[in-house]
């Protein structure tokens, strides 16, 4: 019995993470929307965004030095400079949604500069910005 309630748990808590943004879709399933997550306060944390090379030598690691514990997802944003020296991004775009306050990015080239930042957002709206970091693969 206590497998099946842990087998159960973790289905509605996948049903949670795909359906955070729509929590209309979790009655399909079911489930109550969660009323405690809906009184949850808007991300309001200041993020402080971390970089590092990858260990296998290809891409960046990227962590959250703090998760936001009122954040449903992360939405993380990517930029390119091509001049190594370079301060700022020629532009920051979203690439990656995702649950997890630290993910990997092994979408890069030699000898370009990429820029993150990353924000929180829940079903109030988006947290403050992280601070942006950078380094040369």
């Amino acid at each position: 019995a206590q497998q099946q309630h842990a087998k159960t748990e973790a289905t509605d808590n996948l049903i949670k993470v795909i359906h955070a943004t729509d929590k209309s879709k979790w009655i399909e399933y079911g489930m109550e929307p969660d009323r405690q997550a809906q009184a949850r306060p808007e991300p309001s944390l200041p993020l402080t965004l971390t970089i590092k090379d990858d260990t296998d030598g290809q891409g960046f690691i990227l962590s959250l030095l703090k998760a936001d514990d009122a954040a449903d997802v992360y939405i993380w944003e990517k930029g390119t400079s091509s001049d190594p020296k370079a301060t700022q991004p020629d532009s920051l775009k979203q690439f990656r949604e995702a649950m997890k306050s630290s993910i990997v990015d092994d979408d890069v080239q030699p000898g370009v500069r990429y820029f993150y930042r990353v924000r929180s957002f829940n079903n109030k709206g988006y947290g403050p910005q992280s601070n942006t970091v950078s380094k040369v693969q």
